[in-house]
């Protein structure tokens, strides 16, 4: 891949957000409806909206600050191996 590395947690940041836009949508859906499952105790709270929308922003949070980027300069060799420094060696006398 000559160098250009894509963080994980790029993509788990574009999961996360589109699992947080799927969930908000349908509590909004069942928010506008009213169409809840049976049984389900503190309706009033929308769960699903708020859970959905944590989600969507930590997806978008972790998205944007792992995002890739272009290298300055075009280069496509590992910056580590251009940038590394000498070592310098101790001149003891003893």
């Amino acid at each position: 891949m000559h160098g250009s590395r894509i963080s994980i947690w790029f993509f788990i940041g574009v999961l996360l957000a589109v699992y947080g836009v799927m969930i908000a949508a349908s509590g909004v859906s069942e928010w506008v409806t009213g169409n809840y499952a049976r049984g389900v105790q503190l309706v009033r709270l929308h769960m699903p909206v708020w859970w959905g929308a944590l989600l969507g922003l930590l997806g978008l949070l972790y998205g944007v600050k792992f995002r890739p980027r272009k290298s300055r300069g075009g280069n496509t060799q590992n910056d580590a191996a251009t940038t590394a420094r000498p070592m310098r060696r101790s001149l003891d006398n003893g």
